[in-house]
């Protein structure tokens, strides 16, 4: 079910390819991340989580985490290649963890990583 939404939801991004973008999907043991960039005017959005070539972090305090977060963190680095023009394929590795109000530190995401991605 959850592969059925994920990919409904990348096609419905993808519609959206009137505008210049990308398109970025990957994958892991345990996951599969889709992402969308594109342009509205002279602002830039991105609808996804990682983005950027070589290393990344993200972070979020409890002010912004929701329900019974107290932090959430993502953090990684990657390597990729231009296969063709503006088609590159990447591996990477990744963590991703929330902590509770608990005082409980859940791995949501923890691991290598292979993707592709392509702009047009």
């Amino acid at each position: 079910m959850r592969l059925r939404l994920f990919v409904f939801a990348l096609l419905g991004a993808a519609s959206f390819s009137a505008a210049a973008g990308s398109v970025d999907v990957n994958l892991s043991n345990d996951t599969i991340e889709g992402k969308f960039y594109g342009n509205a005017g002279a602002a830039d959005w991105t609808v996804g989580a990682l983005y950027n070539l070589g290393t990344y972090a993200f972070y979020a305090p409890h002010v912004v985490t929701l329900r019974d977060g107290q932090r959430f963190f993502d953090v990684g680095v990657r390597a990729e290649v231009e296969v063709i023009r503006n088609s590159f394929v990447y591996i990477g590795y990744r963590q991703v963890q929330a902590e509770l109000d608990n005082d409980v530190k859940q791995n949501v995401d923890k691991g290598g990583f292979i993707g592709l991605q392509v702009k047009f």
